[in-house]
């Protein structure tokens, strides 16, 4: 620590990062270090300071990324439902004011499935195109949310956000 304070000529050393020649040595020294700085300093408390170790920061990031994909993933399942119930609305409103088009169809000669295969079709039409408009419009969000938050944080300068294509295909089943 004294090191420390004149090589830094700090006052308050707020973190010390020392580094192990293998995990099992630096798995040693994590549990050392806590015994020895209580025992330099009586005076302290051991909830003072915290021993970190790379593989469990890792271990907590991994946890945290997880999370994150399980919140998206269920936003993204509850948007899905919501849209399929907007739609079916959609389309049952359209099928009731168009009553008399489709008893003209009928009267000329056209099927049930004919009128069910024209409905079908113009609910997947309009699904795919809100879907592209969808999709073009997140792109563009998250393009400018990358550039705002890039310009607000200097530290991610240059940080854009991954598309994969394979997410759109999934969200589109």
């Amino acid at each position: 620590i004294t090191a420390a304070h004149e090589r830094t000529g700090q006052a308050v050393i707020n973190a010390v990062l020392l580094q192990g020649r293998d995990t099992a040595s630096a798995l040693a020294l994590r549990r050392r270090l806590a015994d020895e700085v209580c025992a330099l300093l009586p005076d302290r408390d051991p909830d003072d300071f915290r021993v970190f170790c790379q593989d469990e920061l890792l271990e907590q990031k991994e946890k945290t990324l997880q999370t994150f994909r399980i919140l998206v993933a269920c936003i993204a399942a509850f948007s899905m439902i919501v849209s399929g119930i907007g739609i079916m609305n959609i389309m049952l409103v359209s099928v009731r004011e168009r009553t008399r088009e489709i008893g003209v169809w009928k009267a000329v000669g056209a099927k049930d499935s004919d009128v069910l295969a024209y409905f079908l079709g113009e609910s997947v039409l309009t699904c795919l195109l809100g879907g592209v408009l969808g999709v073009a419009l997140g792109l563009f969000l998250a393009d400018q949310a990358s550039v705002f938050i890039a310009q607000s944080v200097s530290e991610i300068e240059g940080w854009r956000p991954v598309f994969r294509p394979v997410f759109f295909l999934l969200a589109a089943f």
